[in-house]
C-alpha cells in the first residue's frame, strides 16, 4: 500500500501548453525539483519510457508514461531506487487562457519515515516549478502587474525616453566624434 498526496493550481496557460511541458520528459531536469538528469528512452504515440536521475540519497527512477493528450498523464514507476510509485497529472480549463492542473503523487509506505512530513508538500513544490516554467517559456497569458507601470523605456529620435513612476526623463543619444 502507498501513501498519496495531492495538489492543485490554476495556471495562466492553455491546457495544450501545459500538457506539452508535462510530456517533454527530456526537459524535466531544467525545471523539476530534485531531477538532475532526464531522458526519454523510447516513445510511441501516447506512451513513453523515461529515465530520471535524482539527487541523493536516491539515484535512478525509470517510468512508463501513459498520455491522454491535453487531459492527463500517468507516470508509473517501472524501475529504480526512487520511492515514488506514480505521478498523475490532470488538466482542465478553457482552451484560451487558463488551465487547472492537479497532481497526485503516491510514495511507498516504507519511505514515510524518511520523508517525514515533507512528502506531503511535493505536489505544491512541483506545481510551483511548472508554473514558473510556463512563465519562463512565455506560455502564460500576459498579466498586468502592479509594478508594470513603474518604469518604461522608449527609444525616440531624440534619445531614450524614460518614464519612472509617472515622471519622464530624456536621455539624449550620444554623438560619436569622427576623427578625419
Amino acid at each position: 500500500m502507498s501513501l498519496r498526496t495531492e495538489g492543485r493550481r490554476k495556471l495562466d496557460s492553455t491546457p495544450s501548453s501545459v500538457y506539452d511541458m508535462i510530456v517533454d520528459y527530456g526537459s524535466y531536469q531544467e525545471w523539476l525539483p530534485f531531477v538532475r538528469r532526464s531522458k526519454v528512452l523510447t516513445r510511441e504515440e501516447n506512451l513513453a519510457i523515461a529515465e530520471f536521475y535524482v539527487q541523493s540519497p536516491f539515484s535512478r527512477w525509470t517510468v512508463e508514461c501513459v498520455e491522454t493528450p491535453n487531459q492527463s498523464t500517468l507516470i508509473r514507476k517501472i524501475g529504480g531506487d526512487v520511492p515514488v510509485e506514480r505521478f498523475v497529472w490532470n488538466l482542465e480549463g478553457d482552451q484560451e487562457t487558463t488551465c487547472d492542473v492537479s497532481l497526485a503523487i503516491e510514495i511507498e509506505r516504507d519511505w514515510k519515515r524518511f520523508f517525514r512530513r515533507k512528502w506531503q508538500w511535493l505536489p505544491d513544490t512541483i506545481l510551483t516549478a511548472l508554473d514558473t516554467r510556463a512563465k519562463i517559456l512565455g506560455q502564460g497569458a500576459p498579466k498586468k502587474s502592479a509594478t508594470s507601470d513603474l518604469i518604461e523605456i522608449v527609444q525616440t529620435s531624440r534619445g531614450l525616453l524614460l518614464r519612472v513612476l509617472g515622471k519622464e526623463y530624456l536621455v539624449p543619444l550620444a554623438v560619436e566624434n569622427k576623427d578625419d
